[in-house]
């Protein structure tokens, strides 16, 4: 309940009288130290439009007249007479012992134990023990590509391209076409530097860093078919069509041979959750327990 409003000082007196370490300001309150539970880290909210505090940490509240009594341990017709006998006489109010807040122990996470890297099968898929005797498969090709679909979209800047030595030029059925020739300025953005060549053609003079020249022109007619099936003139849509061609042309392939650093990347991207599901919505990993494996030997 508010105080009364003839009252001859107000909340904030009470508070400076106190000396209260205030932490934040705010239109009709602030936020300060604790008197009462001990709190440094201004929990006690003081309103000062209504003449209310509480502290959002030892729950402690009420009106102004409680705040002086409860740090002195004095009634609130005591707390009444001894501030206004300070205030008018320009007093200083006794010192009081703030109770101190018992120390408190961050609780560490326990620490997290990588997969053991057991080896890789097909070249394509990676073989992982846990800490609990469980067995991963990770394929390989669709967790690097759901890693470079994620970096490319949060990406807001072009994607770096290489120059060829020698432009390619690139021939597309007239609906493949017409869809590349009105996303030329999407193509640069993801690496692609193309120009109209006449006849259904396109020139090509640089393409993203991330794949091979080898990859350019089909990636391009991949793309061209993803446009054309979309049938939209959404920016968002093509742009996204591309995100999806690009990742996995960038991506390693399987077959291909990886070296150990490549395969520990995904494998604690997979491990920590950031990475589950290629960006076509397959899973990139598969488990077997200890007790299937040897329930497949009649051990169990």
């Amino acid at each position: 309940m508010a105080q009364p409003q003839e009252f001859p000082f107000n909340i904030m007196d009470v508070a400076e009288l106190l000396h209260l370490h205030i932490r934040r300001r705010q239109a009709d309150s602030v936020y300060a130290d604790c008197p009462i539970c001990g709190d440094k880290r201004g929990k006690m909210n003081i309103n000062f439009a209504k003449n209310l505090w509480r502290c959002n940490y030892c729950n402690e509240g009420g009106g102004m007249l409680s705040l002086y009594g409860k740090v002195y341990g004095i009634s609130n017709s005591e707390a009444y007479r001894e501030i206004c006998d300070t205030l008018q006489n320009g007093l200083t109010a006794p010192e009081y012992t703030v109770k101190e807040l018992p120390e408190q122990t961050a609780i560490e996470p326990e620490p997290v134990i990588p997969w053991r890297i057991a080896g890789e099968v097909l070249d394509t898929y990676i073989v992982c023990e846990d800490e609990d005797k469980n067995v991963w498969l990770i394929d390989k090709h669709a967790a690097h590509e759901r890693v470079n679909f994620d970096r490319m979209k949060a990406n807001q800047e072009p994607l770096m391209c290489q120059a060829l030595l020698a432009p390619l030029v690139a021939e597309f059925a007239a609906e493949e076409y017409s869809a590349l020739a009105a996303n030329l300025e999407l193509l640069r953005e993801f690496g692609f530097e193309c120009e109209e060549f006449g006849g259904g053609s396109l020139i090509l003079r640089a393409i993203p860093a991330d794949i091979d020249s080898g990859d350019a022109i089909p990636a391009l007619e991949e793309l061209a078919d993803k446009l054309v099936t979309a049938h939209t003139v959404d920016p968002a849509a093509a742009r996204d069509a591309l995100l999806h061609t690009m990742a996995c042309k960038a991506a390693i392939k399987g077959g291909w041979k990886s070296d150990l650093s490549e395969l520990r990347v995904l494998v604690d991207k997979v491990q920590s959750g950031e990475v589950q599901f290629c960006p076509h919505g397959r899973p990139v990993k598969a488990k077997l327990t200890k007790y299937e494996l040897e329930k497949m030997f009649k051990r169990a």
